[in-house]
């Protein structure tokens, strides 16, 4: 029964893996933002939030995970996230 709960887990993560991996975005710090941003010609898109943040969480999962999002933001702005 252990086996078959671990294999289970393992196929799971297997699974889900490649697909969050590829709906990343492209975080930079903010020092190297800037110079992106002058050679690129784009805006920088801020983010912060903290650890301890519930709707921080909330975003992260529901909004900046999804592929539209994650893909504009890939493509038209230079995003940079700071812990607060």
């Amino acid at each position: 029964m252990k086996k078959i709960i671990i294999l289970i887990i393992f196929m799971g993560i297997m699974i889900i893996t490649p697909v969050t991996a590829m709906n990343q975005i492209s975080w930079k710090t903010f020092m190297s933002s800037i110079a992106i941003a002058k050679t690129q010609n784009k805006p920088i898109m801020i983010y912060m939030y903290t650890d301890r943040c519930g709707y921080c969480r909330l975003m992260e999962r529901s909004v900046l995970s999804k592929a539209k999002v994650v893909n504009k933001l890939n493509r038209h702005f230079i995003s940079v996230r700071i812990n607060g």
